[in-house]
């Protein structure tokens, strides 16, 4: 099985990023996860900015993905965030990827479904 980040992000917007002092590339908006993932349960939630994840900087959607690609499921990792402001690290354990898991990186979980509401 592959390991599962259960979020979608975005680059993060030019103000925001150099009202952080964020490099050209550097974090990703958090913007659909999965309410019944390790991200949330971690801590995580939507507007939060990854900058590492596994000690590897990351910049995009597929970064997110590249950064845990050496990692197996059940394996703690260690998440670097921006939340309001304040520099962060929460460490999440990678579950198993669903079959389900682009769709979630597209609309997200809806509120109150859990992601055994969705077709495997």
């Amino acid at each position: 099985m592959l390991p599962y980040l259960d979020v979608g992000g975005a680059a993060v917007p030019d103000l925001i990023s150099e009202h952080f002092n964020l490099a050209e590339g550097e974090g990703v908006v958090i913007r659909t996860l999965d309410l019944g993932g390790p991200v949330v349960a971690a801590g995580l939630g939507q507007k939060h900015i990854v900058t590492r994840i596994a000690g590897k900087a990351v910049g995009s959607h597929d970064g997110l993905r590249e950064a845990i690609s050496g990692s197996k499921p059940s394996h703690a990792v260690e998440v670097d965030y921006i939340h309001r402001g304040e520099s962060t690290t929460a460490t999440l354990t990678l579950i198993n990827a669903p079959a389900h898991q682009d769709l979630i990186a597209r609309r997200g979980t809806p509120l109150g479904a859990s992601r055994s509401n969705y077709p495997s």
